[in-house]
């Protein structure tokens, strides 16, 4: 375990490298000529040397952490977290083993009525449902019939601010 620091030419600190007992390691890069997006870029691999978290913060304040499931520990083989320049989550992508994954949209700035979107992928990346919640709390759920085995193709569920059923369409 131990320490290893990284100069620029000029002598500036431009990042170091963490070694830990077990043989994991984290890399720290800093932009210090302000050539990229990013103003710092973390990497933590594992003792085999396989990325486990990749954590980049932004010049504007806005930050992605990728987290992945290297040692296949769950159906989950990454997730993806998008803050905005505020650090409020923004969006959170899952991906799976199988090829599906679960995307949530957030309106963190509150800038519309909607407070967060939630598309669900299958195997094949067709979305098999899409659910839309509201600032007042109503909702909208559409569930697609990606595979054609239903006699329709979307099945439309619209629910108002008290969580009470108000539509139920077949298209």
């Amino acid at each position: 375990s131990g320490i290893q620091s990284h100069l620029d030419s000029q002598g500036r600190l431009s990042g170091y490298t963490q070694s830990f007992t077990g043989g994991a390691t984290a890399v720290v890069t800093y932009d210090v000529t302000n050539a990229t997006a990013f103003s710092v870029d973390l990497v933590y691999y594992d003792s085999q040397s396989r990325i486990d978290i990749w954590d980049q913060n932004y010049d504007d304040g806005s930050r992605v952490v990728i987290d992945y499931d290297q040692a296949n520990a769950s159906g989950l083989s990454s997730s993806l977290v998008y803050y905005d320049t505020q650090s409020r989550l923004d969006r959170w992508d899952q991906n799976y083993d199988d090829g599906s994954r679960v995307v949530i949209d957030y309106d963190a700035a509150n800038a519309s009525s909607l407070a967060n979107e939630l598309l669900y992928f299958d195997t094949q990346a067709r979305i098999d449902l899409w659910d839309r919640n509201y600032d007042d709390g109503s909702r909208i759920l559409v569930d697609f019939d990606q595979d054609n085995t239903q006699s329709w193709n979307q099945h439309v569920l619209t629910y108002i601010t008290q969580g009470a059923l108000i539509g139920d369409v077949f298209i």
